[in-house]
């Protein structure tokens, strides 16, 4: 798009890009530099990057005969600072503006207010009002509004928030944040969002929610530890195969019924979680748990090596835990993502004619899995990942520390300072540092 822009200059003012409203039939405006979209058209772009502002673009696609509205994900310093402002906010004011019930629902507050900002620019500059007004040669097109990763989650909000006014409207969400919007939330918008999952992608299934029950799951673990932290931290970058597996954590971990209840860490461990349930009870805001909107597509890995993937319909609470893999990471890149979704030929597959709803040849029947329940499984050495156990453990740590600062610190870990007070050496409680 950057390229299609810089190629018509006068159309650019403030970062942003727009066609004049009487040159919608120009023929200048056509993607033709960029590979398959020689048909699609470049109606709007703002490049505009902060905290509220965020860089999206309204195309008409004359093949699909739909307006697309696409929006950017995570790239920017900003987009990371909006990334972690994950707590959930109230949608009553936004509900009444937008005329939807938002009355006891919530958002990430993050992309919350992306999708206000992008409400106001594209209310203000009016141009979905333009593009769909009679005599356009868009009238009758539908309205598609898409984004991977934070723009998914943003894409989300914006398509709450028109929906009233265009109640046809499609919402296709690229593996977005696993805290977008609450259960029920989730559960109204599954009639005009789909969501799209690959693999063991971490940022589907990155939640306050998750990352607590990691921190919890690595605390308890150091409980059973039975040698020395120092070799265990040793042992753990080393490669282990399959068959060495429950070896190697029968020989390092005590069996959960056999934890030792008496020590010193475990009652430091028991008072830590005390204090973060009651401070979850006493606040019901941030306590709220935010989930993966809409219906959600997972595909698969079969083969385990990408080369060929299934799709299947996936509840919500089979992203409850955060999987941490190898491929964690580059399962989330969005270009993998779009020659996977071409070759199992999901475009195909969508009936427009039905509601909208997906028509599955048998190969790639989507399965709705009915066993809901949440099932969670610590494993202390992983052996798919061939030496990269350390880089892992590393994550794991950074994340509880982030934990610990999001959560604005507790009395789990503390010291005590010695006061001298003439002459004498006492240890002062009031000293103790969380």
């Amino acid at each position: 798009i950057g390229h299609a822009v810089h190629d018509h200059p006068l159309c650019v003012h403030n970062a942003t890009f727009a066609i004049p409203i009487d040159s919608l039939n120009d023929d200048r405006f056509y993607l033709k530099s960029i590979h398959g979209q020689e048909s699609t058209k470049l109606i709007f772009a703002s490049f505009l990057i902060g905290i509220h502002a965020t860089v999206y673009a309204i195309l008409a696609d004359e093949v699909a005969k739909a307006i697309v509205i696409s929006v950017r994900g995570t790239l920017s310093l900003e987009d990371v600072v909006v990334d972690l402002q994950c707590l959930p906010q109230e949608l009553s004011e936004v509900g009444r503006k937008c005329d939807f019930e938002g009355s006891g629902h919530y958002c990430h507050s993050g992309i919350l207010s992306r999708g206000k900002w992008m409400y106001e620019d594209i209310r203000k500059r009016r141009i979905l009002h333009e593009v769909f007004s009679r005599g356009s040669p868009y009238e009758n097109y539908d309205l598609v509004i898409v984004g991977h990763s934070l723009g998914a989650g943003c894409a989300c909000i914006l398509a709450t928030m028109i929906r009233h006014k265009y109640p046809r409207l499609r919402c296709f969400a690229f593996e977005p944040p696993g805290c977008v919007y609450d259960e029920a939330l989730c559960n109204f918008s599954e009639s005009f969002i789909t969501s799209f999952v690959r693999h063991d992608d971490i940022v589907p299934r990155l939640a306050p929610a998750n990352a607590d029950a990691l921190r919890d799951e690595f605390f308890e673990l150091l409980a059973r530890v039975k040698i020395p932290k120092f070799k265990l931290f040793r042992d753990i970058r080393d490669i282990v195969n399959d068959d060495d597996l429950s070896r190697r954590n029968l020989a390092v971990l005590r069996a959960t019924e056999s934890t030792p209840r008496d020590t010193q860490y475990y009652q430091q461990l028991l008072t830590f979680r005390n204090e973060r349930t009651e401070k979850d009870i006493s606040n019901r805001s941030t306590s709220t748990k935010l989930y993966i909107p809409g219906k959600i597509i997972h595909l698969c890995d079969v083969n385990g090596d990408g080369s060929f993937y299934i799709p299947y319909w996936a509840t919500r609470c089979e992203f409850n835990e955060i999987i941490l893999s190898e491929r964690m990471i580059s399962d989330h890149s969005a270009s993998p993502l779009v020659d996977i979704l071409k070759n199992i030929r999901l475009d195909e597959l969508y009936d427009s004619t039905k509601n909208h709803s997906m028509k599955f040849q048998n190969q790639f029947e989507l399965i709705q899995d009915d066993n809901s329940h949440d099932q969670r499984r610590v494993v202390c050495f992983s052996t798919r990942q061939c030496g990269r156990n350390f880089v892992l453990s590393s994550i794991v740590t950074i994340a509880i520390l982030l934990s610990f600062l999001v959560n604005n610190g507790c009395e789990f870990f503390y010291r005590e300072a010695v006061v001298s007070r003439n002459g004498e050496k006492r240890n002062d409680p009031s000293t103790r540092i969380g």
